[in-house]
């Protein structure tokens, strides 16, 4: 096969790759981004403290308590449904989007258990999170491996559309400054909220990067 053949051929994938819609996202990335928002809406709406009156942590637990609802785990609570429904997501790119997604809900969600004072089920969301840290580099490797096929070519708008999601969630998540000190006394809490921040911001910067790379057109 000649160099201009082969050149040829890489062309051809990369504009039927584009030619081809986005495909929509899972209902279910609805439902994880309306998990991730609430929790800001949320702990926001609680008056912020001046410095000047007391602070009372059941206070705080029971107006988290009655925003949030008295059962506020309802979905994204385990490792395995996380990785389920990012595997239904059709190519690399929305799998890592759609991973990244519903593990910020599940941290969220460990979030709320922590805030609430509920340490049974803190502690078992909290493990769940950790089984997907190895998952994180294997979905980036296969963005990486299969944008260098041809038939895996997408346009920079759609990769872009995928950072600003990931870049959206980060947004909404980051409860880090509203957090009080008197129910994260070590900081744990905001230690752990900044390394997720941290996390879906340099996804959306490696998937922006992929279609930077990858993409001929547009």
């Amino acid at each position: 096969m000649t160099t201009n053949t082969r050149i040829c051929i890489i062309a051809i994938g990369a504009l039927s790759a584009i030619a081809q819609p986005a495909a929509a996202e899972p209902a279910w990335v609805d439902d994880a981004l309306r998990i991730v928002g609430s929790a800001r809406q949320t702990v926001a709406e609680i008056p912020v403290l001046t410095g000047t009156e007391g602070f009372s942590i059941d206070t705080f637990r029971q107006m988290l308590m009655d925003s949030r609802g008295a059962t506020p785990y309802e979905s994204f609570v385990t490792a395995q449904a996380v990785v389920e429904v990012a595997n239904t997501a059709g190519t690399p790119v929305e799998q890592l989007t759609v991973f990244n997604i519903g593990w910020a809900a599940l941290e969220v969600n460990w979030v709320f258990a922590s805030l609430l004072g509920e340490t049974a089920d803190a502690t078992l969301l909290l493990g769940e999170s950790n089984k997907l840290i190895n998952y994180q580099s294997i979905y980036m490797a296969n963005v990486q491996q299969g944008s260098a096929s041809f038939v895996s070519y997408y346009p920079k708008i759609e990769a872009n559309n995928h950072a600003l999601n990931l870049r959206r969630t980060a947004s909404e998540m980051n409860l880090i400054s509203l957090i009080p000190n008197a129910i994260d006394p070590e900081g744990f809490l905001r230690q752990r909220l900044q390394v997720t921040y941290n996390r879906l911001t340099n996804a959306a910067d490696f998937i922006h990067n992929a279609g930077e790379s990858f993409s001929f057109y547009y």
